[in-house]
């Protein structure tokens, strides 16, 4: 009896040793394992939190500026109202006075190709072969254009008016379907149901109303070829 006793404490021994010595290569296994497999998950996650943290800045740097443009016109439109007239000169010869309009080169000036009249004009300074905006200088209605199609209506017609998957392409509205200043202020105003998708009115909202000519001014400066895709500079 004792020396059956004995045995099976042999052997529950043994199966005790035998169960540890597999629980020691399982775990040796897994921490061979483990740093890899941590390594690769920390790098993906430091991949994706760098892409993301670009972006962020990316998008506040650009709002930024909008909101520094933005405050540089308050300033001016103040200035405009408190600086008082320069008093009139009297009794000054005429060839005291003298005027000289800015010069600027023809060639590197881009105008409207829509008639004069009730059309809102777009000015546009490009040197030859520029492929950014941000090589150009505009004026100021159509910046104010840029500015506000980059806050109402990018996010759903995509970067420089090219398109998304659900609005379409604005230059191929232009170009191709010849939407003109009339067309493109009915829609706008009124809304639109398409093939692809419908656009809201946005006779509602007043920054979008007040802006109206402007947004046309840039989206057919882009349409006309003047003034390529991304964020174009302010004429002064």
């Amino acid at each position: 009896m004792k020396t059956e006793k004995n045995k099976l404490m042999i052997t529950t021994m043994r199966t005790g040793f035998c169960a540890i010595a597999l629980s020691g290569l399982f775990l040796a296994g897994c921490s061979e394992d483990k740093p890899a497999d941590l390594k690769k998950v920390t790098e993906s996650a430091q991949s994706s939190t760098e892409a993301v943290t670009a972006t962020i800045k990316e998008t506040v740097e650009e709002k930024v500026e909008m909101v520094a443009d933005v405050v540089n016109e308050t300033v001016e439109k103040v200035e405009e109202v408190v600086t008082p007239e320069p008093a009139a000169v009297e009794d000054q010869p005429e060839s005291v006075v003298e005027t000289k309009p800015e010069e600027v080169p023809a060639e590197a000036v881009e105008s409207s190709d829509q008639p004069a009249g009730d059309v809102p004009q777009y000015v546009v300074e490009c040197p030859e072969g520029a492929a950014s905006a941000k090589a150009c200088k505009v004026d100021k209605n159509t910046y104010v254009g840029w500015r506000s199609y980059s806050t109402n209506c990018q996010v759903c017609h995509g970067g420089s008016g090219l398109g998304s998957t659900f609005a379409p392409n604005l230059m191929d509205r232009f170009n191709k379907q010849g939407v003109d200043y009339t067309r493109f202020k009915e829609v706008v105003t009124n809304g639109y149901t398409g093939q692809i998708g419908a656009m809201p009115a946005w006779e509602k909202n007043k920054g979008v109303m007040k802006d109206l000519d402007n947004l046309y001014r840039y989206l057919q400066a882009r349409a006309d070829d003047k003034l390529p895709k991304g964020r174009p500079t302010r004429l002064k």
